[in-house]
């Protein structure tokens, strides 16, 4: 059949054919492109969901620092917080049956006994363990405020009313803030060998070089300090606006642009030091970039790669690592009870207390010696009359000064307190003699001797009128190691010599580092050195305490590092454990991927509430910082 077409159409060229195939590889394309880009979605959604986990893991170690520094054991020691591999490094939080799935947190520190910068632990960083600045300042203002009683009680006791406002008996005016010494920005050290009157102002032993009554001698102690750094930091804390021999206040801060004040009160962050003159991020931070107190590759190259260093082999250190404005501790019992204040001036109720919590042994030593010394304290007055206020003269009299009238001042204060005694012995008593007794022992006379450490009662020895007879007693606490590891906790733990609140500012001698040691009064390098050198296994990791030896600074007796009258001294500005602590948690998967590194301070020190996280910062953009090996504790 002859097929129909028209003689006039054209012939076909196949356009739809390629329009259809157009459409076909439109159609491709997008199909291909919503593929990749879904695939990139679900990868990112699973980066995302590992991120967050990995955050999950590093608040969970945070949160279990604060678990455990808020559960103490019922005799009122803590978990080991220092290192504990087992507990706090490589801690699983989610298994799987592959690495890519194991998620883990490491709570990782600092070997502060490790100079080399190449050993890590596995813990908590105590603030105690670094000097607080603002405890400096306010230490300073006591010490001037005592050195001001002081000028002003001599001034009144002088017959000539001479005038003391040449010197201050805290070692320092108000407005150089007693600097007497030169820094170097290379060691920190003080070339100062001066030492105060002040019975705690410095150790008396001559290589001490740093004063409780002069905080810029203690800050010099610090790598890269100088005098000019050291009072510009004070300046910057101090509530007042006169600018110390170096330092500078508002004045100079309204000059710049912008423009801004001192702060004049307590530093609540480390970071504000930045904000003082002449305090870089390099000072602050040194060469540990990372800030994960490791000496790595790119902090030991010189100028090849940043951070700029000295490619010495040895980690130079920033002022982070030696200073804080948090250390403190809670002077109550560990269960939060008040602890007996030995310095109670009511003798009858301090023996009372004595006896009940130890025995009537305890009480009775405790009570005489507190009498004997006040004894003996009241007799070196009288004796001491006329060389006391003034160094007498060859022909006998009294020097300048007013000896006579100020021992005669003093003999009228002292009868008036034996008068207010007697009557408040009376009065507790009931009886009309005046007379209170406890232990055998006359309490009408007064409370005696204040003490200013609790070491004075160590093996010593009091004689007092017991049941009117002379009668001397030893200690209950014996001066031997053996007995000093056994009853040392429970008596600081019970006995306090004052009753403030907090004590803020002591040094933790079991994690502190060698230059913040040198740092505190009547600290030497030799003692210093022994310590670190106590503190270091001999693997070069960090030692950890098993027996409960070190649970106080005592153990720098049992060892042997100090004798009992150095230990004294020391007691005031050194412990073994505060109540902040910093972490440092890392949350990490087996296989390499995400990770989270978050910083924390925690706060133990607030009554009746638990721990309290007073700020958390993120350090993630600061790198991984740790291997893989070392956060699992395998390296």
């Amino acid at each position: 059949m002859p097929s129909i077409t028209s003689p006039n159409s054209p012939p076909r060229r196949g356009s739809v054919l390629l329009v259809v195939l157009v459409v076909i590889a439109l159609l491709a394309l997008g199909a291909y492109s919503f593929s990749e880009l879904m695939v990139s979605e679900s990868h990112a959604t699973g980066v995302f969901g590992r991120e967050a986990q990995a955050r999950a893991c590093a608040d969970s170690g945070i949160e279990l620092a604060a678990s455990v520094l808020g559960r103490p054991t019922d005799d009122g020691s803590f978990e080991n917080v220092f290192h504990d591999p087992q507990h706090y490094g490589g801690v699983t939080l989610r298994e799987s049956s592959t690495p890519r799935g194991r998620a883990r947190f490491s709570l990782i520190a600092p070997n502060e006994s490790d100079p080399s910068g190449t050993t890590l632990r596995f813990g908590l960083i105590d603030e105690s363990s670094k000097l607080n600045l603002n405890t400096l300042v306010a230490d300073e203002k006591k010490q001037q405020s005592r050195g001001t009683s002081a000028t002003n009680a001599g001034s009144s006791a002088s017959a000539e009313g001479s005038p003391s406002s040449g010197t201050n008996s805290s070692g320092g005016s108000a407005s150089t803030g007693g600097l007497s010494s030169t820094g170097s920005s290379s060691t920190g050290a003080s070339t100062t060998g001066s030492s105060t009157t002040s019975s705690d102002s410095t150790s008396s032993t001559s290589e001490s070089t740093v004063s409780a009554s002069d905080p810029a001698s203690r800050l010099l102690m610090i790598p890269g300090m100088t005098n000019e750094l050291a009072d510009a930091v004070l300046d910057f804390i101090d509530d007042d606006d006169t600018p110390r021999s170096y330092g500078c206040e508002s004045e100079y801060y309204s000059g710049l642009q912008p423009a801004y004040s001192s702060k004049n009160s307590p530093l609540e962050s480390l970071d504000e030091l930045l904000l003082v003159r002449g305090v870089t991020p390099e000072y602050l931070y040194g060469e540990d970039f990372n800030r994960n107190g490791l000496l790595d590759p790119n902090e030991n190259d010189g100028d090849v790669s940043w951070p700029p260093d000295n490619a010495d082999g040895a980690l130079l250190l920033g002022w982070s690592a030696y200073l804080s404005v948090h250390g403190r501790e809670t002077n109550t019992r560990w269960d939060e009870s008040t602890r007996i204040n030995i310095n109670n001036n009511n003798l009858a109720e301090l023996y009372d207390q004595l006896e009940e919590e130890f025995d009537a042994t305890v009480a009775q030593f405790v009570i005489a010696y507190r009498v004997t010394s006040q004894a003996q304290g009241s007799t070196t007055q009288a004796g001491g009359g006329n060389t006391g206020g003034g160094q007498t003269s060859g022909s006998g009299s009294p020097a300048s000064g007013g000896g006579n009238t100020s021992t005669a001042n003093l003999n009228q204060q002292y009868s008036q307190l034996q008068q207010a005694a007697t009557a408040l012995g009376s009065a507790v008593g009931g009886g009309g003699g005046g007379t209170v007794t406890r232990g055998g022992i006359d309490l009408s006379k007064g409370s005696g001797k204040q003490l200013q450490s609790l070491y004075e009662l160590v093996g010593a020895t009091a004689q007092a009128t017991v049941n009117g007879s002379v009668t001397t007693l030893q200690s209950p606490w014996a001066a031997d190691s053996n007995s000093m590891v056994g009853y040392l906790p429970s008596l600081f733990d019970t006995l306090t010599v004052n009753t403030d609140q907090f004590i803020d500012g002591r040094v933790n001698v079991s994690e502190a580092r060698y230059e913040t040691l040198l740092s505190v009064p009547g600290m030497t390098e030799s003692i210093a050195q022994s310590i670190l050198a106590k503190r270091q296994g001999a693997d070069g990791g960090p030692l950890v305490d098993t027996t409960g030896a070190r649970a106080t600074a005592g153990w720098l007796v049992i060892e042997n590092l100090v004798d009992l009258p150095t230990m004294q001294q020391l007691d005031k500005y050194v412990t073994a454990r505060g109540g902040i602590y910093r972490v440092n948690s890392v949350g990490y998967f087996d296989e390499a991927g995400p990770f989270m590194r978050l910083e924390a301070v925690i706060d133990t020190t607030q009554s009746k509430k638990p721990p309290v996280i007073l700020f958390l910062k993120d350090l993630t953009e600061l790198g991984r910082g740790y291997p893989q090996q070392l956060l699992l504790g395998t390296q």
